[in-house]
């Protein structure tokens, strides 16, 4: 009786473990197949593609300025990181990508992005550009409209990754809501080599 215990115990224990490692990020090196390319408008109402982007580092969060939640403390962790990496956030753009381009025009991301990190870049485009983006990512996009206002009124459930895309436009790791700043920070300069 003592050994299941101390077996189940183990177990436990090593499930919890697994669980955390996970919560943190989703790392494969270079064989994750998510990612892709993308053209997009900045807040500043410029024409950008993935390609503006070669040569450095970008970390990408796919949402909407009207999520009450999840999408303010992803970019808030981030924010974070950015901060955490010092110097070494130079080598690394990030990016709020909205899926909600009815509501997200170019003016509200320019009032919306200067409350994260100033080398922040706010990207919408039509529905066909910011959905093609989130696909290529494997977002998991869908409204819920409120009853007495329907078409109107709405939220939008997604999931909620951070992405880190190399030099190269390949995506290198995805961090899962709930990770902090310091943590993300730590994983992106491992990719950074420095």
């Amino acid at each position: 009786m003592r050994v299941h215990c101390v077996v189940r115990r183990a177990w436990g224990v090593g499930l919890v473990a697994l669980l955390a490692s996970t919560l943190a990020t989703a790392e494969q090196g270079d064989r994750l197949i998510r990612g892709g390319g993308f053209a997009l408008t900045d807040q500043a109402g410029r024409a950008v593609t993935d390609h503006d982007f070669r040569g450095q580092f970008m970390l990408i969060y796919f949402g909407y300025t009207h999520c009450p939640d999840v999408c303010p403390t992803g970019l808030s962790v981030m924010t974070q990181a950015m901060q955490a990496l010092g110097d070494a956030s130079q080598s690394v753009q990030p990016l709020f990508i909205t899926f909600d381009p009815k509501r997200d025009t170019v003016s509200v991301l320019a009032d919306y992005m200067p409350h994260f990190h100033p080398r922040f870049l706010g990207l919408t485009g039509s529905k066909e550009q910011v959905f093609a983006a989130a696909n290529a990512y494997g977002v998991e996009i869908s409204a819920t409209y409120a009853a007495n206002t329907p078409g109107i009124d709405y939220s939008m459930n997604h999931s909620a990754f951070t992405y880190l895309v190399g030099p190269d436009g390949r995506l290198r790791s995805m961090y899962r809501e709930g990770i902090d700043g310091e943590t993300m920070a730590a994983a992106i300069r491992r990719h950074l080599g420095k």
